[in-house]
């Protein structure tokens, strides 16, 4: 019974966080299969430009420690207590039909691990189609290849999280650089 009462808060909370993220749209005008390209930074300075974080004081930062070609920011995002997270998130119109997406990041973590996820988004809706945790201490590429059917209104909600952690573990950060969905065919 309590699982099941946890299972469902956790869900609920997903969706309210899904359902308040900002639209996105096309970051990446030279492209236009990119849906969305992030660097986590305008002309040399830190930027969640169409980004919408869940708290931006105390829990999501900006870091020089990026990955190879990942510019002078990354977004660093520290992990919370179950069953509540801190993330970042970045909503864009999905291409009506079916479409093959994929998501590709560069993350790290230095303790808590953190997670990505690519969520697909219709009416009042969000269903999380993949979820990709962040292990690795080092910078590393991370992606997910998805199928996805939309009609007109339909969106895809990229999330990015430091994870979940005890109250009394020493603060840790998961990294984000150099975040790009796009279409594939």
């Amino acid at each position: 019974m309590k699982l099941r009462l946890l299972t469902a808060s956790v869900i609920c909370l997903l969706l309210a966080v899904a359902l308040s993220c900002s639209n996105g749209g096309i970051t990446d005008p030279t492209d236009p299969d990119v849906v969305i390209y992030e660097s986590f930074e305008k002309d040399g300075r830190p930027s969640l430009a169409g980004w919408s974080p869940d708290d931006t004081t105390s829990h999501i930062k900006f870091s020089r420690d990026v990955p190879p070609g990942g510019g002078n920011w990354s977004l660093a995002i520290e992990p919370d207590w179950a069953p509540g997270f801190y993330l970042a998130c970045k909503i864009a119109p999905a291409l009506q039909g079916t479409n093959r997406y994929r998501l590709s990041f560069w993350a790290r973590t230095t303790d808590s691990p953190g997670f990505a996820r690519l969520n697909f988004n219709e009416a009042d809706s969000s269903v999380v189609r993949r979820f990709i945790l962040i292990a690795d201490a080092a910078w590393s590429p991370y992606s997910v290849v998805d199928t996805i059917a939309a009609n007109a209104g339909d969106s895809i909600l990229v999330g990015l999280s430091g994870g979940f952690a005890e109250v009394w573990v020493d603060p840790s950060y998961t990294y984000f650089d150099l975040v790009k969905l796009e279409k594939l065919d």
